[in-house]
């Protein structure tokens, strides 16, 4: 799954369910979260409105840098609407100070460019109060978050003739955070893991979620890319809050980049886009905005035989993601199999064309 960054920049402390369902998806046993060096974020103007996303990372010796490029519109103040696209797996040469005040970072994107960026100017983040999206649980972020600057050359070329090449000198809002706060900016793009594990941050919202959060997801009608593919659409909500993701996932079979492209839609306040039975017998979604378009229904037809939480069905209509580089993909429909979820759980016969 590719890394989708959203540095966040000076003064906005906006964490909506996006965040909170990446954490779910994403969150690490605490011994692990302490070995992970903090998380470096960059960003540089791209075309057609987008920016670029670049963040870096290092593990146990282990260090690469993942670049995406977004663009998010934001209508009145409560629905996003969010287009992605994301190259992940480039190995990177990257310190930070134990101070988490500076950091290195050099690495050559093979044919897709080069980076070499220092992080600088360092000021703590102010630490706030925000209240757990689908409950009264309220946490803490910000905290050992420092923005500053980065300086040094980016050169990305995205090989379409969409977004060309995007370069780049300074990036004057640029951040150096710690796994729980990075967890926060990253955008869902796939159903929740079966565990997670709460931590400092946006992690300590993960207890009261569990076992509340229903999922519809839906595999693409067709593949595609080269390579592996892994393309499923997904609606879920978390109290009055809707989102739906579409993702179109690629993974390199020759040693290259893992290439994601990703449409997404959070509104805040809402559950008029998706609606479901109880006992996970039907549901329906409804796309909106200028990137996702179209209406599914759900109808079980498969139980799973070790869980009540977990059904599988046909699927009328179908849901388009309308991309603006590599062409739109349909989501559902006649000849595809439908799951629904209560996370967290596993079914241990899926039928054959299950999404997962």
């Amino acid at each position: 799954m590719g890394q989708r960054v959203r540095p966040r920049g000076t003064g906005s402390r906006r964490v909506g369910i996006i965040g909170v369902v990446a954490a779910l998806s994403l969150a690490l046993p605490a011994a692990g979260a302490a070995a992970i060096a903090p998380t470096f974020l960059f960003n540089f103007p791209a075309k057609h409105g987008y920016t670029l996303l670049g963040s870096a990372s290092g593990l146990g010796g282990r260090s690469s840098v993942s670049i995406q490029l977004e663009k998010v519109k934001l209508v009145g103040n409560n629905v996003y609407y969010q287009q992605a696209y994301a190259w992940s797996g480039f190995p990177a040469t990257y310190t930070a100070n134990s101070k988490h005040t500076e950091a290195t970072l050099s690495a050559s994107l093979g044919t897709y460019g080069s980076v070499s960026l220092k992080f600088g100017d360092a000021k703590p983040e102010k630490v706030v109060k925000i209240k757990c999206p689908g409950s009264s649980k309220t946490t803490k972020v910000g905290k050992g978050e420092e923005l500053g600057s980065a300086t040094g050359s980016l050169t990305f070329d995205s090989q379409t003739s969409y977004f060309g090449t995007v370069t780049g000198s300074k990036s004057t809002k640029s951040e150096l955070v710690p796994l729980g706060a990075f967890l926060a900016t990253r955008q869902a793009a796939e159903p929740l893991a079966s565990t997670a594990t709460s931590g400092n941050g946006i992690l300590d919202c993960i207890p009261s979620l569990k076992g509340k959060l229903v999922y519809l997801t839906l595999p693409a009608q067709g593949a595609t890319g080269l390579g592996l593919s892994e393309n499923t659409f997904f609606a879920t909500h978390i109290g009055t809050d809707s989102l739906l993701s579409a993702t179109d996932n690629t993974l390199s079979l020759t040693g290259g980049p893992d290439m994601e492209r990703t449409i997404a839609v959070e509104l805040l306040g809402s559950t008029h886009l998706y609606s479901f039975a109880s006992n996970l017998s039907s549901a329906t979604a409804h796309a909106m905005g200028p990137f996702m378009s179209g209406s599914v229904s759900y109808h079980e037809t498969t139980p799973c035989s070790n869980t009540k939480n977990v059904t599988y069905g046909d699927t009328t209509g179908g849901i388009t993601a309308n991309f603006d580089e590599g062409g739109s993909v349909t989501y559902g429909g006649p000849g595809t199999v439908g799951e629904m979820d209560l996370i967290p759980s596993i079914c241990d016969n899926p039928p054959p064309g299950a999404p997962g």
